[in-house]
């Protein structure tokens, strides 16, 4: 105990010895004036009575004077006793409160150390788990493999299996894939070969390890998906969210589904091979989204698509319709050379940014009605082999259709062109119609040939329109 400490201890010690030394006063006094009324001259002169009276009154003052002192005295006593019992408890109760962060501080440490423990039991349980569906999927049997294809996967469901973990069941899935994308070269019987089963089987549960998509449009960070070269079979990321996607290459059996797909960073579609539909309906591309020289040999379907990166479909080809409309958001996009033998549809749609076309062959029909491009557009040198419709088209940059070919009726009504609108060179085989059509830079149609004069450009001054069969208005 420090001094400061025993300072409450002091004055009550000191408050009692006080008390005593009174009390022994006061009890000493009371028997000299005992003493002194029965043992004392028993005969007495008045004036000495009168003497006595006023001693005794004097002796009873001093009396009562040192009763009070000494009550005061043990007042403050018993007050400094009630103190020190008060601030013995506090001690205690601060030495209860103590022990009793201490206990928890135990607590929390054992709970830890439980959790620990319990976490590098499941961390080895998973990595026991993970080297004997790795070790079953490269067995000989099929049958093996397919359970272990399964093990994987449902280990990496698992609620509380960390990205990480997710990532690496992903990737033994995907290698798997990519190991047996390789077909054999032919197939009898009704029996389907293993490998189109363990193919199908493994695309089936691929998806089961890939988040579902946020509906605000923002996709969240997602799982890398690497599939080059890979012979998939009717694979469904519809309303899934993935990382960067490598499909470059890769060959789709049956309908291929990624409607309402997110795709948070990039995706590589080239050179892939889409033998079933392709449905992009709503997909959401963070990042560019590359689908230069792929082939969709059924139709596809990029409505209300949305690519905040650049959209290449460079040297594709699409042998059915192709559809781009109902709102389809591209900040630039690259289609040069691309073979469309169906129906192309982008109505609506908007580019934010440069929307190159050239060299593109379309062999039906191309509807690129209200579209709008905020840069440049670029149809040089474009086959429009069906009906080509531009109705209500706005261009804000350059709008380039030197040299394109129109085979079938090319429609421009109501189109607005803001700035320069270059038609040298091409080739009108049926009508043109710019009725209602807008231009605000130069329209250059030097070298144009047209079948009959185009609709709608008679009040502007056209140099050399004549072609085939027909005179300018």
């Amino acid at each position: 105990m420090t001094p400061v400490d025993n300072q409450p201890a002091q004055k009550r010690y000191l408050a009692r010895d006080i008390a005593v030394a009174l009390g022994i006063a006061l009890g000493a006094i009371g028997l000299i004036a005992v003493w002194y009324f029965i043992w004392g001259p028993s005969e007495r002169t008045l004036d000495q009575a009168e003497t006595l009276n006023m001693d005794w009154q004097t002796i009873f003052f001093f009396l009562g004077f040192v009763g009070i002192v000494a009550s005061g005295v043990l007042n403050y006593h018993r007050q400094l006793s009630t103190q020190d019992q008060i601030t013995e408890a506090q001690k205690q109760s601060r030495s209860a409160q103590e022990q009793a962060e201490a206990a928890n501080k135990q607590v929390v440490l054992a709970r830890e150390q439980f959790e620990d423990v319990r976490l590098r039991e499941v961390e080895r349980s998973r990595q026991e788990r993970y080297a004997q569906g790795a070790e079953m999927i490269a067995h000989d049997s099929a049958a093996v493999r397919m359970a272990g294809l399964n093990i994987i996967t449902q280990l990496g469901r698992e609620v509380d299996a960390p990205n990480e973990w997710r990532q690496t069941c992903l990737n033994l899935v995907c290698s798997y894939l990519r190991a047996s994308s390789s077909p054999p070269e032919s197939a009898t019987g009704t029996e389907p070969w293993p490998h189109h089963v363990l193919s199908e089987e493994a695309c089936r549960l691929l998806p089961t390890l890939l988040d579902d998509a946020l509906s605000d449009g923002k996709p969240s960070p997602g799982l890398d998906v690497d599939l080059r070269g890979a012979h998939l079979v009717a694979l469904n990321l519809q309303g899934k969210c993935v990382g960067d996607a490598q499909f470059t290459g890769v060959t789709f059996t049956g309908d291929s589904g990624f409607n309402d797909a997110k795709f948070s960073g990039a995706a590589w579609f080239g050179k892939a091979t889409f033998i079933g539909l392709a449905g992009f309906y709503r997909a959401t591309f963070a990042r560019d989204a590359d689908f230069a020289k792929a082939t969709f040999n059924e139709n596809m379907s990029f409505d209300k698509a949305t690519f905040f990166g650049d959209a290449e479909f460079s040297d594709a080809i699409s042998r059915r319709d192709a559809v781009f409309t109902d709102g389809m958001v591209c900040r630039r996009a690259s289609v040069g050379d691309a073979n469309f033998g169906g129906d192309s549809a982008f109505d609506g749609a908007k580019f934010n940014g440069d929307a190159w076309f050239t060299g593109v062959a379309f062999e039906g029909r191309i509807g690129f009605d209200k579209a709008e491009i905020k840069g440049d557009a670029s149809f040089s040198k474009a086959e429009f082999n069906g009906g080509a419709r531009f109705t209500a088209l706005t261009v804000d940059g350059f709008a380039g259709f030197g040299q394109a070919t129109f085979t079938g009726v090319a429609s421009f009504d109501k189109a607005t062109f803001k700035s320069d609108a270059e038609f040298s060179g091409a080739k009108f085989t049926k009508d043109a119609l710019f009725d209602g059509a807008t231009f605000t830079g130069h329209a250059s149609l030097s070298a144009a040939t047209f079948k009959r004069p185009p609709v709608g450009l008679s009040s502007r001054p056209v140099p050399n329109p004549q072609g085939e069969g027909g005179e300018p208005d």
